[in-house]
């Protein structure tokens, strides 16, 4: 099929490791015809100046504040058409209870970031995805992303879930369930993949996790964190878990899942 060529604008500093994952993503979209990048929304880069209308605004948003009201409704006023995504990574947890500078529609957090983008990405170039509107309440947002998500097949996979909260355990068995995956309340031993809740990162839950990857050697471990941050990969990484997924996000779960086992 035939992609529609479009146009991205990306603003702000694409360098900090957490985004590489996803600049590796948007790198590798066919049809993306041109790529023009801005640093600030300031009197130096006038969007006015642009050689190209953006199809496709990416802000990557590396901390709390980084741009201000005046920039922001620069970008917003000046694109109308476009479909904007702020991306903001692990220290700008605390926007949208702190602060609310983006309104809800455009702004999304690293670990929900592909998914959304993935949502903008087809309903630009032709699928039957319509946009999502730019007044969208919270509720809105969350809906539609979970209406157009992209259906996962895990079927045949046996997983073992070692979360002690009750109603987090459920929510992932829910996800598990619905994507036709097995869950298992066997040992560890007899799972594809073990999902381990690894917050709070402590000592003994370390020990825990080793005893998790002797006893399945060939298991897939992954971590479910609220919080993730370099520090915390490189820990989880040396005690051989191989990927994670977000408390915060679960409308991720299903696809993250997927990539674990396939890889």
């Amino acid at each position: 099929m035939m992609v529609r060529p479009c146009h991205l604008l990306e603003v702000g500093n694409r360098q900090s490791p957490e985004f590489q994952p996803l600049v590796r993503w948007l790198d590798e979209q066919p049809g993306l015809r041109s790529r023009q990048q801005v640093r600030r929304l300031t009197e130096g880069t006038p969007l006015a100046h642009l050689s190209e209308y953006p199809d496709l605004v990416v802000v990557w948003q590396n901390y709390s504040d980084e741009y201000s009201p005046e920039e922001i409704q620069t970008l917003l006023s000046s694109l109308p058409l476009a479909r904007i995504v702020c991306v903001s990574g692990a220290w700008c947890a605390a926007d949208g209870r702190s602060r609310s500078l983006w309104p809800p529609r455009f702004r999304v957090t690293i670990e929900q970031a592909q998914h959304r983008l993935q949502l903008e990405w087809q309903s630009l170039t032709g699928s039957t995805i319509p946009a999502c509107p730019w007044t969208a309440a919270v509720d809105e947002i969350w809906r539609w992303s979970q209406e157009y998500a992209t259906p996962v097949d895990l079927s045949g996979l046996r997983f073992v879930l070692q979360i002690p909260d009750r109603f987090l355990r459920e929510a992932v068995q829910s996800e598990l369930l619905s994507a036709n995956a097995i869950h298992s309340e066997d040992a560890a031993a007899s799972a594809h993949v073990v999902v381990i809740d690894v917050e709070p990162w402590t000592a003994l839950l370390r020990e825990r996790v080793l005893k998790v990857r002797e006893q399945s050697p060939s298991a897939v471990l992954l971590g479910l964190s609220g919080w993730v941050t370099h520090d915390l990969l490189a820990n989880w990484k040396a005690c051989g878990i191989q990927g994670w997924l977000s408390k915060t996000a679960p409308e991720t779960w299903p696809q993250r899942l997927l990539e674990a086992t396939a890889s």
